[in-house]
């Protein structure tokens, strides 16, 4: 294992919350709009440049806060940023765009049909990636209990039976199926439908997610090696792809299994199993 050269702390940091990496003299740009499940492919592309290509990291989400990471208004924020220049002018050098899909984030939709979008902001890539996003995607056990619903049947469960009763597994279960379904359909509409089958046919043999927000390695390797031969073209030969292949972002605080997810899927993940936690009052 080692260590990214970037974390998703480092565009908390800078100003705009812009991270910059790659070449600055470079005339042409990579803009990675997306949140921290983004943040492996800055990684890669970092790895890999040689200094061909400015590199750029936006995750919109972190302009709900400020400089001193205090909550402000959102939508008044991203208002303001429609009239920097700095950033008209950081769109206007793009010539690939990699992103997740978003709606509703103002100047930051990434729909063309949108009434307000990024392109209407300078933005005109040479070429497009759109990446699938794992988001809010609830599938394992101890990723439930943020689910206040879930979470309170669990209490109830385990005070009256001392275990979870086959009906709050089913419920589990047909909702993990719901949201797997939802992911797969958005894979379908990426630049990497192919994700749809890949992902189903090897999720319960290979963990590809982290957490119902966080992605694996494994997956993000996967997109990684579809991206790059088909769209920028970096050097990345077998030893550059092992040494990627090590970097952790999320595998430290990754969701433990436990024996209720056997009950749900037939997992044949090589870990240990861990227990169904439940957080105390004011933890959630």
């Amino acid at each position: 294992m080692c260590i990214p050269r970037y974390t998703t702390y480092d565009p908390k940091i800078v100003p705009l919350n812009i991270l910059r990496a790659g070449n600055p003299s470079s005339g042409e740009t990579i803009l990675i709009l997306g949140s921290c499940r983004a943040m492996p492919y800055l990684n890669y592309i970092s790895e890999c440049n040689n200094e061909r290509y400015r590199v750029v990291y936006i995750d919109p989400f972190n302009y709900h806060f400020d400089e001193k990471n205090e909550k402000i208004d959102f939508q008044q924020a991203l208002l303001n940023l429609e009239c920097n220049q700095e950033l008209r002018s950081l769109f206007g050098s793009v010539k690939i765009f990699i992103h997740e899909h978003y709606a509703n984030f103002g100047m930051f939709n990434t729909s063309a049909s949108s009434d307000k979008n990024i392109y209407q902001f300078g933005l005109s890539p040479e070429i497009t990636i759109h990446i699938p996003s794992f988001h809010d995607i609830f599938i394992l056990t101890n990723d439930f209990v943020l689910i206040e619903s879930f979470l309170d049947q669990f209490k109830l469960d385990l005070d009256i039976h001392g275990e979870l009763q086959p009906s709050t597994i089913e419920a589990m279960k047909a909702m993990s199926n719901s949201n797997m379904a939802k992911f797969l359909r958005n894979c379908e509409s990426t630049s990497f439908p192919e994700m749809a089958s890949f992902f189903s046919e090897n999720w319960l043999s290979t963990r590809l997610f982290c957490s119902f927000n966080h992605i694996s390695c494994s997956y993000s390797m996967k997109i990684w090696q579809m991206m790059n031969p088909r769209f920028l073209h970096l050097p990345c030969d077998t030893e550059k792809l092992s040494q990627l292949s090590e970097q952790r972002l999320y595998e430290n605080t990754q969701t433990p299994l436990c024996k209720y997810d056997l009950l749900m899927h037939n997992y044949k993940w090589d870990e240990d199993m861990g227990e169904l936690v439940i957080p105390v009052t004011g933890e959630k």
